[in-house]
């Protein structure tokens, strides 16, 4: 798809509307949008944020080390 794009973007250098519909029509005939990449940045972003807080509240001793390994029949 990359090889497309720079040949658009080659042809159409100095028309940046044309350039844009004729983006949109490759990403159509492909099957591919330009948000679908953020798809999994979304999907990661709550299991970042709740590590996040697990290792602050660790950090700051609101919650204890042991807590983390409690599962543990140590």
């Amino acid at each position: 798809m990359q090889p497309k794009l720079n040949a658009l973007q080659e042809k159409y250098k100095d028309d940046p509307k044309k350039l844009s519909e004729e983006t949109m029509k490759v990403f159509k005939s492909d099957g591919k949008g330009p948000l679908k990449g953020c798809l999994m940045m979304l999907i990661q972003i709550p299991v970042f944020i709740s590590l996040f807080t697990v290792i602050n509240n660790i950090s700051s001793n609101q919650i204890p080390a042991d807590w983390l390994y409690s599962f543990l029949p140590f």
